[in-house]
């Protein structure tokens, strides 16, 4: 988040991406992981319910679903 070349260099990535936050999480907004999932041309977003900072501790089943529906595809 401190990279000031980071956004510059996103575009490099053909990776897919699984972008995650929680829905209560109030250091990541909505739109602030929208912003960085349109600089990644494969990027998906996910906002974890019930959640917030730490969706891996919070809804850690969850969240493994969504990483194994992510791999599948």
């Amino acid at each position: 988040m401190h990279d000031t070349k980071l956004r510059r260099r996103l575009h490099r990535l053909q990776a897919p991406a699984l972008l995650v936050r929680g829905d209560s999480d109030g250091l990541i907004s909505a739109d602030y992981l929208e912003g960085y999932a349109r600089l990644l041309p494969h990027a998906r977003t996910l906002t974890i319910p019930a959640a917030g900072h730490l969706p891996h501790l919070e809804q850690p089943q969850a969240l493994t679903a969504a990483i194994h529906a992510f791999l599948k595809n």
